[in-house]
């Protein structure tokens, strides 16, 4: 009997030691998954630290950058605010000068022709810028979409029309 129950013992202890040691491989696998788990971790928060660190960088940077913009705005904000001063007060004066003086009232006063070809001759020439400036606004009327291309077609040639007399008018003065 004492040596079947020592057989006994043997076969638990044997039990006991291969449970023994398959619970120490599971703990190693366990522990080396902890292990792999733990170290995959940190790599990604290495690299989400990074990524932090260099956008957290970038914002000062630009903090910076949008500082020194607004301190440069602000002394222009500055120079204007006194340019606009220094001119307020410079067309004050030309103002008060200005009343004191006696102008004519409109540009024709200021030119008054030698003859009645003279006369004809800056009629015709003020008729011709006037042409010019109206097919000028045509086109940006045009460019615009503001007027239809028609309507511009029939509005430039009525004013070439015009404009063609009136050099020619202009041409049989200035030639005689």
């Amino acid at each position: 009997p004492t040596q079947h129950l020592q057989q006994q013992l043997q076969q638990q202890l044997q039990q006991l030691q291969i449970q023994q040691s398959n619970s120490s491989k599971l703990l190693s696998q366990v522990d080396e998954k902890c292990y792999n788990y733990y170290e995959n971790w940190m790599n990604q928060y290495n690299k989400a630290k990074k990524t932090q660190d260099k956008f957290q960088a970038y914002l000062v940077q630009h903090n910076k950058l949008i500082l020194q913009q607004i301190e440069s705005e602000q002394q222009e904000i500055a120079v204007l605010k006194e340019n606009i001063s220094i001119l307020s007060k410079s067309s004050q004066v030309f103002q008060s000068w200005m009343s004191k003086q006696s102008f004519p009232n409109s540009m024709s006063d200021f030119l008054v022709p030698a003859d009645p070809r003279s006369a004809q001759v800056i009629q015709i020439v003020a008729t011709d810028h006037y042409i010019e400036d109206a097919t000028y606004f045509l086109n940006k009327a045009l460019e615009n979409c503001q007027i239809s291309i028609q309507d511009w077609i029939k509005a430039v040639r009525s004013l070439s029309k015009e404009q063609y007399q009136q050099r020619a008018l202009l041409l049989k003065i200035l030639t005689q």
